[in-house]
């Protein structure tokens, strides 16, 4: 998810899921919390007998503008794997514990974090892979503004109505002509569930 198109050409492998490949050795992981709880990803244990060399955890990353989406006892905030947190100009942590981990700030764009900034710094420090687990509206911010590379999607045979939060929030459409196509990239079934790797033409 670097903004840049990647090749063409079919797969030579099956893609994987980020669960499925560990969330990528050294990608970063970033996340946008619009909830008052945010849920605390922790990184995969490492095997029993598994090789000796050294596991590289993947850089966490979190979008936290005002510096006050995390409690406390937050394991983003735990110091246990390196982490990145970006926030706007002039923010004030809410409380201690942010210093134990790293904190940039970002420029605005529209009243809200610069996205470009914000890939050009992964970018700068070496990262070629960015996994975003994100609500609606920062997942709908990056695909309008052609920052997304791959979506990954598990669909359930479910349905929630329309007061149920949407996959993404993006621009109302003023014709057909503008839709957001996709290509199909990779499509199975897990159990009763579809897994779609699709990418945006």
């Amino acid at each position: 998810m670097d903004g840049t198109a990647r090749s063409a050409q079919p797969y030579p492998f099956t893609p994987l899921s980020p669960r499925e490949r560990g969330r990528g050795e050294g990608a970063p992981l970033a996340q946008h919390y619009e909830s008052t709880e945010p849920s605390s990803p922790t990184l995969p244990p490492q095997e029993e007998g598994s090789p000796t060399t050294a596991f590289v955890p993947p850089l966490r990353v979190l979008l936290d503008a005002r510096l006050d989406a995390l409690p406390v006892g937050a394991h983003l905030l735990d110091g246990a794997a390196p982490t990145l947190i970006l926030h706007a100009p002039n923010a004030t942590p809410a409380h201690a514990a942010y210093a134990r981990v790293e904190c940039v700030a970002l420029p605005l764009r529209d009243g809200r974090l610069d996205l470009h900034a914000a890939l050009a710094l992964f970018a700068a420090r070496g990262c070629n892979e960015v996994q975003m687990e994100a609500g609606a509206r920062l997942a709908g911010a990056l695909l309008h503004a052609g920052l997304v590379d791959e979506l990954l999607l598990y669909i359930a045979p479910v349905l929630l109505g329309d007061s149920a939060r949407p996959l993404l929030h993006l621009p109302t459409l003023a014709d057909m002509a503008a839709r957001w196509q996709l290509r199909t990239l990779d499509q199975r079934m897990l159990g009763e569930d579809m897994r779609l790797l699709l990418r945006p033409h």
